[in-house]
């Protein structure tokens, strides 16, 4: 009998579940034994009549009878438990054959197998002392060998799906019975794996050596193996972070995020099965406009509660513009004409320093430079390279780094703008000029100014008007008379109006 599961059953003498009688012999492996009855003996099996019974990775659980509500061993029945675990059997009796786990009359071997946690009776094993303990097993009284095994069993007592065919008891974090049968070896029956078809050895407590668990459980331990990810700034990405990873014992289990990122944030996507972490992501968002390296940890942990930790190393890369400004602005201040202040605001709304920004400004060829009249001012951590007039082309030159404003869009909002002013006149009968700077940057990070590039350029624009990159245009002003020019021409009006009135009086008379 392999992968089965005997449950719901009763039987009115021997063998609730499973009855064996004769010499034919049975074997029962990886399989489970649960919730059954007898009104006499043998709850979950009963054996008797010269027979052989070999049980092998199986569980018995759960099961009722007043004698060996377990396992009833009958005459001259030679039964051998091989790494299983009998537990949560009841006995209904009140003799000395009451055994709630395992009643044997003659010959029964047991094997690095649990025998502890069933009720009534007067012990797990009856007669006392009656059973032939061979290897690491786990007694849950001194009825089955004289001697209680010390320690902390931290046998799971719900009997679940835990993986493999058929359910099983799980050995709880703790438990002093994982790791403790050695190397499977001396048993009549080579055992590799656990009933759930799960590899023995293996490394049971962490301790970094390969053993073997008591009963028919195996536990593995969830293996967490750090991992590394890769976006761009402003750009969430997804992480498969259980790519790499053993989850431990299933079905079930959890990932969650045990430390925050720095400059982010780490959300799980559970792929709508909370339980169930085999399908689970986790998505980082990094911080606005943020560009380097971040770290997060995560947690997982299988069904039995076994948990581990690994950390995610995300790389965060700035995005393709450094230089993006949303108002390199121009504004004229004609008042003086024919003298005009030209003023500049230039900001970099990107995500780091533009560096080697070349502004250059050529004057409309009806300007003149007005000597001395040329001031630049870097704010913040922008910095001043170079702030003078070029003659020769007739042009305002200024070259330097300007430091990132994130989100700034006129000076009011900037902390590092540059900000640039000079004056110029025309000449006569000019009744306007216009005027457009152009602004160049190392776009490919080779220290030079990539003033060729004209593609990457950035103009000014005039703020007063509707639209982007219009040139600023400066008119003439017409001048409004002082109170003294009004008084001048008030009395020359008024004398041309006697003069006037002088005449047409001359003109009545004659």
């Amino acid at each position: 009998m392999i992968n089965c599961t005997i449950t719901g059953n009763s039987a009115s003498s021997l063998g609730g579940g499973v009855g064996e009688y004769g010499a034919n012999g049975l074997t029962i492996i990886n399989s489970t034994i649960t919730n059954n009855t007898s009104s006499d003996k043998g709850g979950g099996i009963g054996a008797d009549g010269f027979a052989e019974l070999t049980l092998v990775n199986s569980t018995i659980s759960g099961n009722t009878a007043p004698i060996g509500a377990g396992i009833f061993n009958g005459y001259e029945v030679y039964t051998y438990v091989i790494h299983s675990t009998i537990t949560h059997n009841t006995s209904t009796g009140n003799n000395s054959r009451s055994a709630s786990g395992i009643y044997n009359e003659d010959y029964l071997y047991i094997y690095s197998s649990i025998v502890a946690e069933n009720t009534g009776g007067v012990g797990n094993c009856a007669p006392a002392n009656n059973i032939e303990a061979r290897g690491h097993n786990w007694f849950g009284d001194a009825t089955c060998n004289g001697t209680a095994t010390s320690g902390n069993l931290n046998l799971d007592s719900d009997l679940q799906d835990n993986g493999g065919l058929t359910k099983t008891h799980a050995l709880l974090p703790g438990s002093d019975a994982i790791d403790a049968a050695g190397d499977c070896s001396g048993l009549p029956v080579s055992v590799t794996t656990d009933q759930r078809e799960v590899a023995r050895p293996i490394d049971g407590n962490g301790d970094g050596v390969s053993a073997c668990d008591i009963g028919a459980f195996e536990n593995q331990l969830p293996d967490a193996v750090d991992d590394s990810a890769e976006t761009e700034e402003n750009t969430p990405v997804e992480i498969d972070v259980l790519n790499n990873d053993f989850l431990g014992d299933g079905p079930r289990g959890s990932l969650s995020v045990s430390t925050d990122p720095s400059h982010g944030t780490a959300t799980v996507n559970d792929g709508g099965t909370s339980e169930d972490p085999s399908d689970d992501t986790i998505t980082y968002t990094p911080d606005a406009d943020y560009s380097g390296t971040d770290t997060f940890e995560y947690q997982l942990c299988d069904s039995t509660g076994d948990c581990d930790n690994a950390t995610v190393t995300v790389t965060i890369n700035q995005g393709a513009h450094v230089f993006d400004p949303p108002s390199a602005t121009k504004v004229a201040y004609p008042s003086g004409w024919p003298e005009i202040e030209w003023k500049m605001v230039w900001i970099n709304d990107g995500n780091t320093e533009a560096q080697h920004v070349l502004v250059q400004d050529p004057l409309d060829p009806s300007s003149s430079f007005i000597n001395g009249s040329l001031k630049c001012t870097a704010t913040g951590a922008s910095v001043t390279q170079r702030c003078e007039y070029d003659s020769t082309n007739n042009m305002v030159i200024w070259e330097g780094d300007i430091a990132p404003d994130p989100g700034a869009t006129d000076e009011a909002s900037a902390s590092n703008e540059v900000v640039i002013t000079f004056r110029t006149t025309v000449g006569a009968g000019v009744t306007y000029v216009e005027n457009q700077a152009t602004g160049y940057w190392d776009t490919d990070g080779d220290g030079d100014i990539d003033s060729t590039d004209r593609e990457q350029s950035v103009v000014t624009d005039d703020p007063s008007l509707p639209g982007q990159e219009n040139k600023t245009r400066a008119s003439q002003v017409v001048g409004v008379p002082t109170l003294s020019q009004w008084a001048k021409m008030i009395m020359m009006a008024l004398s041309m109006l006697a003069g006037y009135l002088g005449l047409r009086k001359e003109d009545t008379a004659a």
